[in-house]
C-alpha cells in the first residue's frame, strides 16, 4: 500500500500560519498563539486518500508548534513508497517555498503543492521550487476531480482523479481553455 503524508508546513517564527483563512488566501497572524482555522483542505484529500485505500499522515506544524527541523524529522527517511502533499497559501508563499526546499533537498519522492490559492500562486511555486506538481482548485480536490500543472510539460493543466496519488490524467488542457466534463476539440486525451 502506498503512503502519503500530507503536510501543514510550519509558519514565519514567532507568528501563526493560517492557510485556510481568507478563503485559502491564507492570513499571517503576527502573533504565535493567533487563531488560525484547521487545515480543512487537508482532513479533505486525506478522507479521498483513505476512502481509495492509501495510507495516510497529517502533520500540522502549526497546531503542534514546529519548526523546520522538527516538521522534517517527521518525514520518514528512505521510504520507497511515500508521496507528500504539502499546504500552501498565498499569504505563506514565501515560508511555504522555503519549507519546499528544505524537504525537497532532504527526500527524493513525489511532493504535491496543494492548497486553494494554487490558482493565484501555481506557477510561482512551480518556477521556485522542484515540486512534481501543483494541485490547482480546493473545490476540485473535494469533488475528486484534481488539476495540475506539471513541470516536465511546463504550465498546463491536466485533469486526473485524486484517487490515485500521484493523481492520474486522463486530459491535458491548454491555459486559458476552461475544462469541461467531456473530451472536447481543446483537450486531448492522454494514453
Amino acid at each position: 500500500m502506498s503512503h502519503v503524508l500530507l503536510i501543514n508546513p510550519p509558519g514565519p517564527a514567532g507568528k501563526t500560519a493560517n492557510r485556510e483563512g481568507s478563503a485559502g488566501l491564507g492570513v499571517i497572524g503576527p502573533h504565535a498563539d493567533d487563531f488560525y482555522y484547521p487545515p480543512q483542505t487537508i482532513a479533505t484529500v486525506a478522507a479521498v486518500l483513505r476512502q481509495a485505500g492509501y495510507s495516510v499522515t497529517c502533520v500540522d506544524a502549526v497546531a503542534e508548534k514546529l519548526d523546520v527541523a522538527a516538521t522534517l524529522a517527521r518525514v520518514p527517511p528512505r521510504a520507497t513508497d511515500l508521496q507528500i502533499g504539502v499546504l500552501m497559501s498565498q499569504a505563506t508563499l514565501t515560508v511555504d517555498v522555503d519549507f519546499c526546499q528544505h524537504l525537497l533537498a532532504d527526500t527524493d519522492v513525489d511532493v504535491v503543492a496543494f492548497g486553494s490559492a494554487m490558482r493565484f500562486i501555481g506557477q510561482t511555486v512551480m518556477e521556485q521550487c522542484r515540486v512534481t506538481a501543483v494541485a490547482l482548485g480546493a473545490l476540485r480536490i473535494a469533488n475528486r476531480d484534481v488539476h495540475l500543472v506539471r513541470a516536465a510539460q511546463g504550465f498546463s493543466y491536466f485533469v486526473g482523479d485524486l484517487r490515485g496519488f500521484p493523481p492520474r490524467f486522463h486530459a491535458l488542457i491548454s491555459m486559458g481553455a476552461a475544462p469541461s466534463a467531456t473530451p472536447s476539440a481543446n483537450r486531448s486525451v492522454l494514453p
